[in-house]
């Protein structure tokens, strides 16, 4: 009997410990496909998944072709097809996707309070890598003031060729600020006359719900 593996290559900036859910569809899909051109073969699938960002590989498999999924998916298909022929309204699926399409705002299911799955586990990968730099941040601490205790903190640079390192020091310095509020108070016109606008991106925090326990009567 005639063997076939079908390999899905993911890239993505940080792996996450499950695959994606669109990564699973697309390879039931091409499982299914090659199951309708080779129907006595033994068909196997595996997602590869490859972290640009550092190079880590991490392979998901042990897939096999399913009837059900796969018929799920031609209806999907008919849907989308009768669709674009203006036969039908199509039958969307928020998903992390989302995020790379220009339409979402207007689309009837994008729904910003009601986060899809593969976008709670990506925040839930976003979580467990924060925490791990807090605690890397807490480790490195010490051992900078350990080196910062031998070395000194005035400009310094040395280099260790075997280790292929170089450390240096940038000495204590001051920093002129203006005191906005006070400007603003006691000098307006000043004030709006060099007043500068400055746009900051969005930014993002996740973090655990403290959650209130239920004291004793």
């Amino acid at each position: 009997m005639r063997s076939l593996g079908i390999c899905e290559v993911k890239t993505t900036s940080q792996i996450p410990d499950e695959p994606y859910d669109s990564w699973v569809t697309q390879l039931y899909w091409q499982m299914g496909l090659a199951k309708l051109a080779y129907p006595e073969a033994n068909i196997r699938g595996t997602i590869l998944a490859v972290d640009l960002n550092t190079g880590d590989i991490r392979e998901f498999n042990g897939f096999t072709p399913s009837e059900v999924i796969f018929d799920m998916l031609i209806d999907k298909a008919h849907n989308i097809w009768a669709a674009v022929n203006g036969e039908s309204t199509p039958d969307c699926e928020p998903s992390l996707l989302c995020g790379f399409c220009e339409f979402r705002e207007d689309c009837p299911v994008f729904n910003r309070d009601n986060l899809p799955e593969d976008v709670w586990k990506t925040v839930h990968l976003f979580a467990q890598l924060k925490e791990q730099r807090d605690e890397l941040e807490t480790k490195l601490e010490p051992l900078k003031e350990s080196i910062l205790k031998y070395i000194g903190t005035n400009k310094f640079s040395a280099t260790n060729s075997d280790l292929g390192l170089t450390v240096t020091v940038m000495a204590p310095r001051l920093a002129e600020f203006v005191d906005n509020k006070r400007l603003k108070e006691e000098l307006p016109d000043i004030f709006e006359q060099y007043k500068q606008i400055r746009e900051y991106p969005a930014s993002l925090r996740v973090y655990h719900k403290k959650t209130k326990s239920n004291g004793g009567e």
